[in-house]
């Protein structure tokens, strides 16, 4: 089910997956936020990973896992986020992402506001 980095390894039933993500939400402990890149993501109701590191925002953390949300998407809460394929982000990265305008639905457009390190 996991390899020795607490990665999932193979498909999982949606009761499999729910079990996986609730062993993982059972033990975290609340941070300061943090404003990081990441890859894999697992929730609940799958795997919803991203083909290229995307910013996510993490509320929570585990030994092994952060624990948020992708910061575009479908507005999935308890995102586990493996640490082995996360990342802080580069000043170029924050530059250009609080250079971008996001708009959800037909709500007033914002800005990001990432501060650098």
């Amino acid at each position: 089910m996991t390899n020795e980095n607490g990665e999932l390894v193979g498909k999982l039933s949606r009761e499999e997956m729910e079990s996986f993500v609730k062993g993982i939400t059972s033990d975290m402990v609340e941070i300061e936020g943090k404003d990081l890149m990441g890859i894999q993501a697992y929730h609940m109701l799958g795997d919803i990973s991203r083909d290229e590191s995307d910013l996510f925002f993490a509320r929570y953390e585990t030994e092994k896992y952060w624990v948020g949300s992708w910061i575009t998407g479908f507005g999935f809460f308890n995102v586990c986020f493996p640490k082995s394929t996360s990342r802080e982000l580069t000043d170029e990265e924050i530059d250009s992402y609080n250079e971008k305008e996001y708009r959800i639905n037909s709500q007033p457009s914002f800005k990001l506001n990432i501060p650098k390190k």
